[in-house]
């Protein structure tokens, strides 16, 4: 009968060790058990077995557990992630996140933020107040086409209308995504009635806000 201490004294270290063939009763039982919980039969995630095994999944969005979701969020920088989501959408966020991130900072960053939430055909209208060319306005010399001011705003115009909660959400996800010295200076919603918003409501379905 093989016991526990037959194995330590009959150990060698194998090809997955990293001991050399000198170590020491307790080096060899340190890595008898890290072994054991590296490639052992330990319970895993969705029934696999090994630690191995286990922390892969654990940092996939697909198969992580529900409960770890906020964690990877945190790990994956997605400041806005919202554990009141059904799980189908956290995980559709997660693994969107590396995306969001390398376009974060940028217009197109603020368009997919936009799609995942909702709104695909969300416009994004960089520096709003500016004159354009063939807009009608008539130039006197003295003001600007576009005024200096007005370089680092922008605004939205969404397809459909929202609530209070999804009017913040927006907000939230938008000023995390955007760069930090540009402002978000108007959200226009469609010029339907109106669910309950925060913010300055106009009867046109204009919300007004500064972040």
């Amino acid at each position: 009968m093989t016991t526990s201490a037959t194995r330590l004294i009959n150990y060698a270290p194998g090809a997955g060790s990293v001991l050399p063939s000198n170590a020491t009763p307790l080096e060899t039982a340190v890595d008898l058990t890290a072994g054991a919980r590296l490639w052992g039969t330990l319970p895993g995630v969705n029934g696999t077995t090994g630690l191995h095994r286990q922390v892969p999944q654990l940092w996939d969005a697909a198969t992580a557990p529900l409960a770890t979701l906020p964690l990877l969020a945190w790990a994956f920088r997605l400041d806005f992630f919202d554990t009141a989501w059904p799980e189908r959408f956290q995980r559709e966020m997660l693994a969107n996140a590396r995306r969001i991130n390398q376009l974060r900072g940028t217009v197109a960053g603020i368009r997919l933020t936009l799609q995942l939430l909702g709104h695909p055909n969300a416009q994004v209208i960089e520096h709003p107040g500016a004159r354009r060319r063939g807009d009608g306005s008539e130039r006197d010399g003295v003001q600007r086409r576009k005024n200096s001011a007005d370089w680092a705003t922008f605004s939205i115009v969404l397809e459909n209308p929202i609530t209070d909660r999804q009017y913040q959400v927006l907000l939230q996800a938008v000023d995390r995504v955007k760069r930090a010295c540009c402002h978000l200076v108007d959200m226009n919603q469609p010029t339907t009635p109106l669910l309950r918003g925060l913010g300055h409501l106009r009867g046109t379905g204009k919300v007004r806000g500064t972040i």
